[in-house]
């Protein structure tokens, strides 16, 4: 009499499948398991709440205002304004201006240098207007940027560098973060700051190793402590005063403005990092 073989492993298998999954996934022919890649795309309408980087128009066009205003410190000048990324460099790849105000909402260009002119005609605009961007509240920082045409690359006027802080600095229509704090306000009710105090921060292009002052025969580089907010740590009573894009830290220098041993056709020469020589 012939034994009577056991199940083979494979039934055992079918077998548990059949009970504890659902038919349609036993079928041979249930259609297969959808992937993300085969999931329609559905578009969700409206805004974000968050808050978003922007800056008012009356605020801008005052900055303008006192461009004009001293202008003689960099006559050949132009004056824009620059947008840095204070965390993440790609947040340039999709950064994007508009103005915006009840029933408008103009895009704005912006150069390969992610600048913007201040148009005179935004005067016209309504009062509530804003310039904003689509980035989070904090992604940016905004510097006014003077310069004059005809400069060697890495190469600033002290003049041009001059101007924008009185651009910049103008009553509360300033646009560093931090700047206006009490000890700010007492001290611009009293005096120039731009020309009184070493207190402004300004951008390089590029990540910088060292600063040389240029005036005619006079050279002189200066000390360390004038690259990457060295001399304002958390401690120093500038600290408080200036802004601080932590992304930024390796192109922030701060200059002798106030000096005006330095004539403002000073050129400024900025040494990138990734052409310092390495010591032999």
């Amino acid at each position: 009499m012939r034994k009577r073989r056991g199940r083979r492993p494979q039934a055992l298998l079918t077998t548990l499948l059949t009970a504890l999954l659902p038919a349609r996934l036993m079928a041979a022919d249930a259609p297969p398991a959808e992937t993300p890649s085969t999931l329609q795309r559905v578009e969700v309408g409206g805004e974000s709440s968050a808050a978003r980087e922007q800056k008012t128009v009356a605020q801008l066009l005052a900055i303008r205002k006192s461009f004009e205003k001293h202008r003689k410190l960099a006559p050949q000048a132009e004056l824009r304004i620059r947008l840095y990324p204070r965390h993440d460099d790609a947040d340039l790849e999709r950064l994007s201006l508009s103005l915006r105000a009840e029933g408008l909402h103009r895009p704005v260009p912006l150069d390969e240098q992610q600048r913007f002119e201040i148009d005179p005609a935004w005067a016209a605009l309504p009062a509530d207007t804003v310039l904003r961007s689509g980035l989070r509240d904090g992604r940016l920082a905004w510097h006014p940027d003077v310069r004059t045409p005809g400069l060697p690359p890495n190469t600033r006027r002290l003049g041009d560098l001059r101007l924008e802080c009185h651009a910049d600095l103008v009553g509360t229509s300033h646009l560093a973060r931090g700047i206006v704090t009490p000890s700010y306000l007492a001290l611009a009710a009293l005096t120039d700051v731009c020309s009184r105090y070493d207190v402004y921060g300004h951008y390089a292009d590029v990540p910088v190793f060292s600063i040389t002052l240029v005036d005619g025969t006079r050279r002189k580089q200066l000390p360390y402590v004038h690259l990457h907010g060295s001399v304002t740590g958390q401690s120093h009573p500038l600290h408080a005063l200036l802004d601080w894009p932590y992304r930024l830290r390796d192109r922030f220098y701060w200059l002798p403005l106030s000096d005006a041993s330095w004539s403002d056709d000073t050129r400024v020469v900025l040494e990138p990092m990734d052409s310092a020589k390495e010591p032999s």
